[in-house]
C-alpha cells in the first residue's frame, strides 16, 4: 500500500517510465473526482521491467451506479491502460482481479500487486474471496478479449439499407 505519490515516485523514476508520470497522475485525479475508494496496479507495470508495455488497474467505487461507462483499454498520449472498474458491492469480482493481477499469465508467478492510498487511510484491502478455477479461468478469458478505446476517436453511424419490396421489420432490432 502507498499514496498515490510514492507510487509515482517508485515506478515512474526511470527515463524510460517517466513518460507515465503524467497519466498516472491523471488517472488518480480521476478516481479521486469520481470519489473511487481504491486503485489497485499490477501486472507487467509493477514488475522490475525497464519498458512496460501498459499499466493494468482496478479502480473501485462504492456502489455499482457510480462506475463509468467505458470499461476496456484506454489510450492516453499512445500509452495504454487497462482500467477495469469494480464496486464494493461485488467484492468476490474485485479480489478475482487482485488474484488475475497478481498471478503471472500462465498463473505460475506470483507478482504481487499495488494498493494505492487515495485519501491517506492506510486501510489495507483483505482477500476473503477467493475464485475457483472456473470463474478465474472466466475472468482471464473476459479480461484478455477486450478492445482498444482511443478517447480521439469519432464516432460513426450505421446506416441500413433493405430491399426495394422489404418494409425492414428487422431494422427495429438494429435500432
Amino acid at each position: 500500500i502507498c499514496s498515490g505519490e510514492e507510487f509515482i515516485n517508485k515506478f515512474c523514476s526511470s527515463e524510460d517510465r517517466k513518460q507515465f508520470q503524467k497519466p498516472i497522475s491523471d488517472i488518480l485525479d480521476f478516481a479521486k473526482d469520481r470519489n473511487a475508494v481504491h486503485i489497485f496496479v499490477g501486472g507487467s507495470f509493477i514488475k522490475n521491467v525497464e519498458k512496460p508495455n501498459d499499466i493494468d488497474c482496478v479502480m473501485v467505487f462504492h456502489k455499482d451506479e457510480y462506475i463509468p461507462s467505458k470499461t476496456e483499454k484506454v489510450s492516453i498520449a499512445g500509452l495504454k491502460f487497462d482500467i477495469l472498474y469494480a464496486s464494493l458491492e461485488s467484492r468476490n469480482l474485485i479480489d478475482s482481479y487482485i488474484k488475475l493481477f497478481s498471478t503471472g499469465r500462465f498463473g505460475n508467478d506470483d507478482i504481487g500487486i499495488v494498493q494505492i492510498d487515495l485519501y491517506d487511510e492506510s486501510n489495507t484491502w483483505e482477500i476473503k474471496h477467493q475464485p475457483d478455477d472456473e470463474t478465474f479461468e472466466i475472468i482471464k478469458r473476459v479480461y484478455n478479449d477486450r478492445s482498444l478505446i482511443d478517447f480521439n476517436e469519432k464516432a460513426g453511424i450505421l446506416v441500413s439499407i433493405h430491399g426495394l419490396y422489404s418494409r425492414a421489420e428487422w431494422n427495429k432490432e438494429i435500432a
